[in-house]
């Protein structure tokens, strides 16, 4: 503190730093510059005056705290060993009389708390009672950790501060990674931190193809049996297993996951759908759109004829089996969305009948639908659910913007919005994103289940918008454009990020889609009849992959399993792409779909990985 005080008297005048006296330091944001005062020497006193002040009661209030940890920590004690000894807990109650109280003051509540603890009959009542651990090297070292938060890291480290460097770092290399698919639990974003105090480490070496890092001590043998089944390492390592059950058992290793470090992270070609798995040709007219289910498990299909199909997935097998079809009696479906729940889904028809059909998928039937007016000219082309599921938006380039209730009454109503495009926010749901007629996306909020009370402007192009994506974290909008490409904005910052090179989209509308769960990657369909894979912070494509003969109409990427694509095309055929190698059994042939089609389909890695099929 003194020398922060020498610091600030040699330096320029500045405003009064303003902080509570909480038990966090003050931030160097709090701290603002002011010019040069007239009066250097009042200015100067006044300074050092409160930044005096505000210091010494903040450094009174960090004391405080850890000698109340202290002394806490020694009333614990004080009470096992009493226990342990059969006597009464007398030094426990003078150190509750004499020096907890004092420290509490008006606390009575805690103060009658710590009392209670003083009845207890047994060790096991007192531990569970008092919530710890016990006296010994685990209670000690939280005891640390709770003091570590007043000591300066110049003087004693944070907790398990390699242990965050190293993730960061990896973290860091995963984000670098052009091929990298798996970001969510199945990472290995986190380093092993050391078994507990109160046991040695105990090590178990692997050999050269084993992922897991040599001499690294085991803990979880869930996720080791996951390793083993999902990266074909060596068959000396399935007795991994058991010995890590030891290991948790006997030594109470906390859970972890695990990471490499004898070399970069490297993600590898065989984990990226590549292949073409399976085509299936049950729709007898032109694909145009096709959606997962939000917990991964259906796919949703529609196009020319007014025909809904449902699928199931085996993630597994990496195969689609068809369940239902849904008739519309429509020309055409231009637009699915799956409910919160995946119980609901939405289907809107095209310009001739722009009717919105509800579908309830468990029961296989019709829910309700809400039927277009030619008199007022409503009608609905485009739709999306709300996070609740008790409502949706609907709209269409006639003007009609919508929001309904699951039963069908309208519940707020835009007029004269010509919406191209829609899309509910995921982290704000209270905000509906919509794409008009004059290039523009705008939020609309729906609080009140008005649209009339708030709009703000997005972002706008100068060409023709024919549809757009957001990903799920509400960070990258992804804007497929007339003649154009795709565009890819900030969305916080409203700011164009890149324009990805080589998609052919003319007059046809395409939907793109990001990867989960953190978008990373952005697939999309073309005029070419390919579907193109990009990395967010790449302008040209990773992969692209070729095997439908005509326009891809839409793309669709698995929200639970990311290593699963679905493309819809005009040559009537949807296709699941998945990573390079056998699934567990051979796609099930019948009359209305093929067989695994990846010897006929090809595909190439883009320019950013040409040389090498590893990023």
């Amino acid at each position: 503190i003194a020398t922060k005080q020498q610091q600030l008297q040699q330096q320029q005048p500045l405003t009064p730093i303003q902080f509570d006296a909480g038990l966090t330091t003050p931030s160097a944001t709090q701290t603002t510059c002011c010019s040069n005062s007239s009066n250097n020497n009042e200015s100067t006193s006044t300074l050092t005056t409160t930044t005096t002040n505000q210091l010494e009661l903040y450094r009174k209030r960090c004391i405080h705290e850890m000698r109340l940890a202290l002394t806490e920590q020694k009333f614990l004690e004080f009470i096992e060993e009493d226990l342990d000894d059969h006597q009464l807990p007398t030094k426990a109650v003078k150190c509750l009389q004499f020096e907890i109280t004092p420290m509490y003051g008006d606390d009575t509540e805690s103060i009658k708390n710590l009392s209670i603890l003083l009845v207890c009959k047994s060790t096991a009542e007192f531990r569970l009672k008092a919530n710890w651990p016990g006296k010994g090297q685990q209670s000690r070292q939280m005891l640390i950790e709770k003091l570590q938060r007043y000591i300066p890291p110049l003087i004693l480290l944070p907790p398990k501060r390699l242990s965050t460097l190293l993730k960061q770092a990896t973290i860091l290399q995963e984000e670098r990674c052009v091929l990298h698919i798996k970001q969510d639990e199945d990472d290995y974003n986190y380093v092993y931190p050391g078994p507990s105090l109160t046991a040695p480490p105990t090590t178990v070496n692997g050999d050269a193809n084993c992922r897991i890092n040599l001499n690294s001590t085991l803990v979880n043998s869930e996720n080791i049996m996951q390793e083993t089944n999902g990266h074909n390492i060596s068959p000396s390592l399935a007795s991994l297993a058991s010995a890590s059950s030891s290991i948790l058992a006997n030594n109470n290793v906390t859970e972890t996951k695990y990471f490499d470090l004898k070399q970069d992270h490297i993600c590898s070609a065989d984990r990226f759908p590549l292949v073409s798995r399976q085509e299936l040709g049950s729709h007898k007219a032109e694909v145009w759109y096709c959606k997962f289910s939000n917990d991964g498990t259906k796919l949703a299909t529609a196009g020319l004829g007014g025909k809904v199909k449902i699928w199931e997935v085996n993630p597994v097998e990496r195969k689609l089996l068809e369940k239902c079809t849904f008739d519309c009696n429509s020309f055409s479906i231009t637009c699915l969305s799956w409910s919160p729940n995946d119980v609901y889904l939405l289907a809107c028809g095209s310009e001739d009948k722009p009717d919105v059909w509800i579908w309830n998928v468990n029961k296989e039937d019709l829910h309700n639908m809400i039927n277009h007016s030619e008199e007022r000219e409503e009608g609905y082309t485009t739709c999306t659910w709300h996070l609740s599921g008790e409502k949706f938006a609907a709209a269409s380039i006639k003007g009609t913007f919508n929001i309904y209730d699951l039963d069908g009454n309208r519940r707020g109503a835009r007029e004269g919005v010509r919406v191209q495009c829609l899309a509910f926010l995921h982290k704000d749901p209270d905000y509906v994103l919509a794409a008009d007629t004059l290039n523009r996306i705008k939020s609309y909020a729906i609080r009140d289940m008005s649209l009339e009370t708030e709009e703000e402007d997005i972002l706008e192009e100068n060409h023709a918008i024919m549809s757009f994506t957001i990903d799920r974290n509400d960070k990258y909008i992804a804007v497929n454009l007339m003649q154009q490409g795709i565009h890819l904005w900030d969305f916080r910052l409203k700011t164009l990020l890149r324009t990805f090179s080589g998609v052919s989209q003319r007059h046809f509308t395409i939907y793109s889609s990001f990867s989960s769960p953190k978008g990373t990657f952005l697939a999309s369909g073309s005029d070419d009849g390919k579907v193109y894979i990009y990395h967010v912070h790449k302008d040209q494509p990773v992969a692209i992959l070729s095997g439908h003969s005509r326009c891809v109409n839409c793309v669709s990427w698995n929200p639970k399993y990311p290593e699963l694509l679905v493309s819809a095309s005009d040559d009537r055929s949807i296709r699941l792409w998945a990573p390079i190698g056998n699934s567990t059994s051979a796609p099930a042939s019948s009359s209305s779909s093929t067989s695994s089609s990846s010897s006929t389909s090809t595909n190439r890695m883009g320019p950013s990985v040409a040389n090498s099929l590893h990023c």
